[in-house]
């Protein structure tokens, strides 16, 4: 048994054929073209994978990403595609592979480390814990909303440039280049609702379902809260069936105009985060309660405890 290690090129194929085998059985399209940025030639040095007579039996994928905040810019390391062959199971291969790659992000700076799971205990046990804040909204009613001479589209025939624009306001996001978007238009099982002014200026979008994972789920939204409202709307009367909108808690405009409507929201939790950097990470915590006033916040590390 060989590994944890990185694959080669030559392996990258065999690779693929694994998870798409473990993960994506019976779907017409590659677990490549879900997630075309965790897996590229250029990522090849974070993805970790477990041997045997060239046979593939654990695999994680690590991705870095830059998410900006009002507490400032954090590196976070994404972890994904967590699956050993179902013969192999039981064994510790999956925790050795997922130590792998906590240690190739603490080496590539990361601050912390976020996944999304239902294992929530086995995580535990390798420092995770549930953190974060989502709203879920369910949008299951056509509401009378004024479209204010919105016109809508259902199309990913639309130019990345103006949503890579909206999507650049958002006070918080990860930080993404105009490629980027381009290639997370293309995902499988994507439908993208754009609403459009008289001038054809992108006023609103929203992003739902995405390869195998996020049918009925606006994961993904940019613009206005006037224009965002009767595009949801919108979505709702085109799918005539009902859809649900993932909101960060600090979106408080949307939010409270959810309620106001009279649609149920469920608070929740945004994913499994691990600290990892928390020297830097604590800087800039504590750097941002200054700045808010707070001078006599404390926030360390002793032994395996945050205090």
């Amino acid at each position: 048994m060989e590994g944890p290690r990185c694959p080669d090129e030559k392996e990258f194929g065999q690779l693929i054929s694994f998870l798409d085998s473990e993960l994506r059985p019976n779907l017409p399209w590659s677990i490549t073209n879900e997630y075309p940025l965790a897996f590229s030639p250029q990522n090849l040095s974070n993805i970790r994978i477990i041997i045997e007579e060239s046979q593939v039996l654990s695999h994680a994928v690590m991705r870095p990403i830059y998410v900006k905040t009002g507490a400032g810019l954090f590196k976070v390391a994404a972890i994904g595609s967590v699956v050993t062959s179902t013969d192999h199971r039981n064994q510790g291969l999956s925790t050795k592979i997922l130590e792998s790659c906590l240690e190739s992000a603490q080496l590539s700076g990361c601050e912390f480390a976020i996944l999304w799971t239902h294992l929530h205990d086995f995580y535990r046990k390798l420092g995770f814990e549930m953190a974060g804040a989502e709203t879920s909204t369910l949008w299951n009613q056509n509401l009378n909303i004024e479209t204010s001479g919105l016109r809508f589209m259902d199309t990913t025939k639309v130019s990345p440039d103006a949503i890579h624009k909206l999507y650049g306001y958002h006070t918080v996001n990860s930080l993404r280049t105009l490629s980027d978007t381009s290639k997370y238009l293309q995902i499988p099982n994507t439908r993208v609702y754009t609403a459009w002014d008289a001038k054809n200026n992108l006023k609103a979008y929203a992003v739902e379902g995405k390869g195998a994972d996020l049918k009925a789920h606006v994961h993904e939204w940019g613009g206005g809260v006037t224009a965002l409202l009767p595009l949801f709307n919108y979505i709702y009367q085109t799918q005539n069936a009902p859809v649900t909108i993932m909101a960060p808690r600090h979106s408080q405009n949307l939010l409270r105009k959810f309620k106001e409507l009279g649609l149920q929201t469920n608070d929740g939790f945004l994913g499994m985060i691990k600290p990892i950097n928390t020297t830097s990470l604590f800087t800039k915590v504590k750097r941002h309660a200054r700045m808010q006033g707070i001078s006599d916040l404390i926030l360390e590390k002793k032994d395996e405890r945050f205090i």
